[in-house]
């Protein structure tokens, strides 16, 4: 599977690359590009924003695939001094049993990773 982002019309699409279907995903709720991943079970899609040209904020979310709920996880200040080509993206990652998120953040000054527990959205939840 490929997950990707079409500005043009904001939205997630799914291309199979066994089957070459095409389905949308997340429609009217996954509308920004970000940094796209499937939890370990396939129930859930972690991404991020960019950074808002007003706030500075980047927000994290998963996405449950089953209820089609967005669910917003924190939000993050990106120090706009910061050019281009030194800026920090989040970069969300799963741990291996999706009880857990890393990011990479400069919200507090400097370039650090945060481990985020996300167990009772998503081990709390019923299996897939």
């Amino acid at each position: 599977m490929l997950v990707t982002h079409t500005a043009a019309t904001a939205t997630t699409i799914i291309y199979d690359v066994v089957t070459s279907a095409v389905t949308v995903i997340g429609g009217g709720i996954l509308t920004e590009n970000g940094h796209m991943s499937y939890s370990p079970c396939g129930r859930w899609i972690l991404s991020d924003t960019y950074p808002d040209p007003v706030s500075h904020e980047r927000t994290l979310f998963i996405y449950d695939t089953r209820e089609g709920r967005r669910h917003d996880l924190g939000s993050f200040y990106a120090d706009p001094k910061i050019d281009k080509h030194c800026r920090c993206d989040l970069h969300p990652r799963w741990s291996r049993d999706g009880a857990a998120i890393c990011i990479d953040s400069v919200h507090e000054g400097e370039r650090q990773m945060y481990l985020i527990d996300v167990s009772k959205l998503t081990l709390g939840a019923s299996a897939p």
